[in-house]
């Protein structure tokens, strides 16, 4: 009789998350900011560069192995990785407007794609970093269920990244203001 009552209120559970993640979202974004106090050209090349995240990105592993194809910068830019305890993927640049923008197209190959959008904005205290990510196409159910957690787990490697970011910038010289 016990069993009987755990394997209905299971199947329950089941049949609830299944009719939850009916009216999900099929995509997610994660947004975090991060204030600079760099020069702005240190910081966008920093994120338009794509052999620069090795600087200061939260994405890494012992095993993960680098590859690049494309120019150094910019459009056309392509980062691909294999790492066993990260999964293996791809990144692109795929629109940039010099030092207040960068659009990347993400995908890690047995989770998805989604989009990363960085802004640089210059204020009186220094460069105001927004980056955004936006996971698309968020299977149904699995996909969409994690989708409700993503920001929470998430969320804490971009203000990571953000914070390693703003770290590496900041202790790099600023050659252009020195005096002669």
């Amino acid at each position: 009789k016990a069993l009987k009552i755990i394997l209905t209120a299971l199947v329950i559970i089941i049949v609830l998350l299944l009719v939850i993640a009916l009216f999900l979202p099929s995509s997610v974004t994660i947004e975090k900011q991060q204030l600079i106090k760099a020069p702005q050209q240190i910081v966008y090349y920093q994120v338009d560069n794509l052999q620069n995240w090795n600087n200061w990105s939260p994405f890494k592993a012992e095993d993960m192995t680098n590859s690049f194809e494309g120019p150094a910068y910019g459009v056309g830019a392509f980062r691909f990785w294999e790492s066993q305890e990260m999964g293996s993927g791809k990144m692109s640049i795929t629109a940039d407007e010099p030092y207040s923008s960068v659009t990347t197209s993400v995908e890690v190959y047995d989770q998805g794609t989604g989009t990363g959008v960085w802004t640089f904005e210059k204020t009186d205290d220094g460069i105001q970093v927004n980056w955004s990510y936006e996971m698309l196409d968020l299977g149904y159910p699995v996909g969409k269920l994690f989708g409700l957690m993503a920001n929470g787990m998430m969320g804490p490697v971009f203000e990571k990244g953000l914070n390693q970011l703003k770290d590496y910038c900041e202790a790099v010289p600023d050659f252009a203001n020195i005096e002669e």
